[in-house]
């Protein structure tokens, strides 16, 4: 190998002595990362220089090398400020889009407000803050770094709000054109995009009204916006890429959203459609989509079945039930103008895990994927489970049991990679974390839960229902749960005051190594980022005799 490598060199030296002496400096000025080539063929290079491109090429690496170590001191600045903040607050977007200018400014008012804080206040692993929305608020999604909520209203329209100002600033980023436009929204998704420089992700929303149908069922509006942070991260805009008319046969139990796909799961009794949209390239008159049918074990009406729907590359689709974790084969797209899906023949899975079925899945997380595999965790009545998706068709994946938890909570989960929080009935919540990421060898935690590790979560919550886990609030059926014997007029005053959306806390965890943003699947610097989680409950609404809650219990969604 070395010999290999000497002949390249010398070969090449050699090829370089027959270029004009002229070019090097035109094109040293012009291409300035050439001056990280290896130091044989540099010297060569600097070998055919006159003595003027030589003092500029030198005067060239000076400001270089001046700029690189300010930058490094001010990065250096920046860690030494998230070390010392007991929030572990993240910047809204990677150390690397960041001007030095902007990551000293960060960094010095992070310090200024670690120095203003009381000296008895004890270093947390977690933060919790309250925020409430006004009347109207539908569906709400929390943005990476915690700082920004993006909320639906039920007039239409959307609504970012900052969750940082003390008087929690908000802005309208789009207003409603039809009525339409103001039909119940009963899903909020994003997908951020990592290259941008600033924050910028693309929204989906879904909307429906269960009044009006058609010929194919309930009609369905799908919206997406592509949404930018201005350069001066205080402002938002939002521009309407595409909207289109799906049909509603199968009400959609999750979705998710990609650069390019949209995604559904829904359906009943025995079996699920998956609907997947090419959302770029659909128009009102036409649909790209594909659609494949799975199996689904029967349930009772009483307690239905949860389920989850990811994309993941390759081509492939990830189904996750409280029976088993699928992966399917993404059928071909096919361009149609008929909005409503023909029953097919049920697919079989590539690969499938079984997770039992006794025990309800409480939760799952985001999507973590790299080059070669894709990570995500669930929890169920038994403890917290890591798989391992590998990208390469033929391999299967693998379950690690990572957590074991004492007793089935009755609780709901918000759950990361490392870390997750259970709500329970009684308002108060339990952080814990475990290790992911590595080999089952590794010694499986064991969650205690004592009362000086739980905190509260302030102000009651509505009864307890399973999540659906999309990265959205879910919509409940409240009639369902309003009591007998009342009049029309009382059941129209209680379901209005009821659908009051409030955020109840926003609770930040510290993540040892992965990051848990909203659409962000990536794995990235264990000191860089944190992971949030937005914890929603409802205003009470009053009761009939303004002393008991109709709906009985507590719990929380989120």
């Amino acid at each position: 190998m070395s010999t290999t490598l000497a002949n390249t060199w010398s070969v090449t030296c050699t090829l370089l002595g027959y270029i004009p002496k002229s070019l090097y400096g035109r094109i040293l000025r012009k291409r300035l990362h050439l001056l990280s080539l290896p130091m044989e063929l540099l010297e060569e290079v600097v070998k055919n220089l006159g003595w003027l491109e030589l003092l500029r090429v030198r005067i060239t690496c000076k400001t270089l090398y001046d700029i690189s170590k300010i930058r490094s001191v001010r990065v250096h600045l920046v860690k030494r400020a998230q070390a010392c903040d007991p929030y572990h607050t993240p910047m809204d977007r990677a150390i690397e889009h960041h001007t030095a200018d902007e990551l000293e400014d960060w960094a010095m008012r992070r310090l200024v407000l670690v120095d203003q804080r009381p000296a008895t206040c004890a270093q947390q692993s977690f933060r919790q803050r309250s925020a409430y929305l006004t009347n109207g608020v539908e569906q709400t999604i929390l943005l990476p770094g915690g700082r920004w909520l993006v909320s639906s209203l039920k007039e239409g329209g959307l609504v970012v709000s900052d969750l940082d100002s003390p008087e929690m600033r908000h802005q309208s980023i789009w207003e409603p054109q039809e009525d339409v436009d103001k039909w119940p929204a009963f899903d909020l998704v994003y997908c951020v995009d990592e290259a941008a420089t600033t924050l910028t992700f693309d929204l989906a929303l879904h909307r429906s009204d269960s009044s009006v149908s058609s010929e194919h069922g309930i009609l369905v509006k799908l919206y997406f916006w592509r949404v930018y942070l201005s350069a001066d991260g205080m402002n938002f805009t939002a521009q309407l890429l595409n909207s289109f008319w799906t049909s509603g046969s199968y009400p959609a139990a999750s979705v998710t959203l990609t650069k390019e796909y949209f995604a559904r799961i829904g359906g009943g009794m025995g079996s699920h459609c998956i609907e997947i949209f090419h959302w770029r390239k659909t128009t009102s008159d036409t649909n790209w989509k594909s659609s494949l049918h799975v199996t689904s074990p029967s349930q009772p009406v009483s307690d239905p079945l949860w389920s989850c729907v990811r994309l993941l590359p390759e081509y492939r689709v990830l189904v996750v039930s409280d029976h088993s974790l699928s992966i399917y084969h993404l059928p071909e797209m096919v361009s149609t103008i008929d909005i409503a899906t023909e029953e097919g023949p049920i697919q079989s899975p590539i690969h499938n895990i079984p997770l039992g079925g006794k025990m309800r899945v409480g939760g799952m997380s985001r999507l973590i994927t790299d080059w070669k595999e894709t990570r995500l965790v669930a929890i169920n009545g038994t403890g917290i489970y890591e798989f391992v998706i590998p990208h390469a068709l033929d391999l299967a994946p693998s379950s690690f049991l990572r957590a074991i938890l004492q007793q089935e909570p009755h609780a709901q989960a918000a759950i990361g990679l490392n870390r997750a929080i259970l709500r329970f009935h009684d308002g108060s919540a339990l952080p814990f974390n475990y290790s992911c990421g590595y080999t089952s060898s590794e010694d499986t935690t064991f969650v205690e839960d004592t009362p000086s590790i739980r905190f509260q979560v302030p102000r009651p919550f509505m009864a307890y229902s399973p999540p659906k886990l999309d990265e959205g609030c879910q919509k409940r059926d409240w009639k369902s749960k309003l009591p007998k014997g009342l009049s029309h007029k009382e059941e129209c005053k209680l379901l209005e005051d009821g659908k009051e959306y409030e955020v109840e806390s926003i609770v930040k965890l510290h993540n040892n190594r992965w990051s848990n943003f909203g659409g962000s699947d990536r794995m990235v610097d264990e000191d860089d980022y944190t992971s949030d989680y937005a914890v929603y409950g409802q205003r009470t609404p009053p009761s009939p005799n303004n002393n008991t809650n109709p709906f009985g219990g507590s719990g929380f969604n989120y």
